[in-house]
């Protein structure tokens, strides 16, 4: 299987048939594309476009956006200095997951998972005990 190959841009992203990252789009940039915005909570967002049924459909496009209305960073050691930053790798993982399949259902996202999993949310490590790398 191939998805997030390298192909060259055609300057868009949204419902073209193509697997993507968006980056950090504003909310009024995924309401003009995807007609939704961030609401008050999200940190970032797998939309994926499939045939037949969301729990057991293909799945022939998926494009994964980050809020920018959040800092964010790749250093767990800054994260657990600062509680406003957001690791940036933990939520890619959990957003992929999605990419993949994972938590597709018709049953909202709870994260309580007996076991370490790449689909937990993204905790913030100031203000929780859990804390994963991915």
């Amino acid at each position: 299987m191939g998805i997030f190959r390298v192909i060259d841009s055609d300057g868009t992203y949204g419902p073209n048939d193509v697997n993507e990252f968006c980056g950090f789009p504003p909310s009024g940039d995924l309401n003009a594309i995807f007609g939704f915005d961030w609401g008050a909570s999200t940190l970032g967002m797998a939309i994926t476009y499939y045939d037949g049924d969301m729990e057991c459909g293909e799945i022939y496009e998926s494009d994964v956006a980050f809020n920018p209305a959040y800092a964010w960073t790749s250093s767990p050691t800054a994260a657990l200095s600062d509680p406003k930053l957001n690791i940036y790798r933990s939520t890619a993982n959990h957003e992929l997951g999605h990419v993949w399949g994972n938590q597709r259902g018709k049953a909202a996202e709870t994260y309580d998972y007996g076991v370490p999993t790449i689909m937990h949310g993204s905790y913030q490590p100031a203000s929780s005990s859990v804390y994963e790398t991915g």
